[in-house]
């Protein structure tokens, strides 16, 4: 399985957050690459997405779930809190991204996904994010 991540972020933290997930997309992938989860997802996607509240009240990036089982992928984009990204530390921007990764693997655990083997998958994320 391939895991791909990136950002929808404001100006203010796009630079903090662009940080956070390349160093995050690199451990992933490395801690995922000789595991085998199963057939029902060969593609996690996921978009960190953190915006002024201004920006989501006028009704943008929404966040947005999707798996398709033809092409056995899923394309999570999911808010952070703005606001404490903006005062947080690299380290807490990094809880705050890896919590809503665990986020969006309950996510995909509730659309009861066929031929995946969530527990260890968000086993071996949880071990890894805790490091």
């Amino acid at each position: 399985m391939k895991f791909f991540i990136t950002s929808e972020t404001d100006k203010a933290v796009g630079e903090k957050i662009g940080k956070a997930i390349v160093e995050i997309q690199k451990a992933v992938n490395l801690a995922i690459a000789d595991k085998q989860y199963g057939e029902g997802i060969t593609y996690w996607g996921y978009i960190c997405i953190a915006m002024t509240s201004d920006t989501y009240n006028a009704g943008f990036f929404k966040e947005r779930t999707f798996y398709s089982q033809k092409n056995k992928e899923t394309d999570f984009r999911l808010k952070i809190d703005y606001d404490e990204v903006l005062k947080a530390s690299e380290e807490k921007t990094l809880k705050l991204i890896c919590g809503s990764i665990l986020r969006s693997i309950d996510i995909a655990e509730s659309k009861k996904i066929k031929d995946f083997d969530f527990n260890s998958f968000r086993n071996d994320l949880t071990h890894l994010f805790q490091q």
